[in-house]
């Protein structure tokens, strides 16, 4: 069963990331099936326990909301919904995964900033959440 969900987790990952990526979009449609899993394999007493699991993906998309308000537009929707459902997988580990993923990022976009000496340009989120996330879930 472990695997089953480590693939489900992982398919769902990838999606989010190459839609991020390509569209600059986390769709709801895409956001939504990656919550009813997790909310099942949490009550299905799997991953984390379902009021924990309600706790961090509140904690989550409260966080990265507040993030939102400060970046005035740094930050999509998206990715705080992402931060959300991913609380309902990692639980207390969605904490770690915005830190770690934050720090990814600003060192990708550090380094492309060096490499296109151009300092607008929109970075993806979504995949650096991913990638976070997917350490944190082992």
């Amino acid at each position: 069963m472990k695997i089953f969900i480590l693939v489900t987790f992982l398919i769902f990952l990838v999606i989010i990331s190459v839609t991020d990526f390509k569209t600059r979009m986390i769709y709801d449609k895409i956001l939504i099936p990656f919550v009813a899993a997790g909310i099942f394999f949490d009550a299905s007493g799997l991953l984390v326990p379902i009021d924990a699991a309600i706790f961090y993906a509140g904690g989550g998309f409260f966080l990265m909301f507040a993030i939102f308000k400060i970046s005035r537009g740094g930050l999509g929707g998206g990715d705080v919904k992402f931060c959300a459902a991913l609380g309902f997988w990692l639980g207390e580990k969605i904490f770690e995964a915005i830190f770690f993923s934050s720090i990814l990022a600003a060192i990708f976009a550090l380094l492309a900033a060096i490499k296109f000496r151009d300092l607008k340009f929109e970075l993806p989120f979504g995949p650096f959440l991913a990638a976070s996330a997917l350490i944190n879930f082992f």
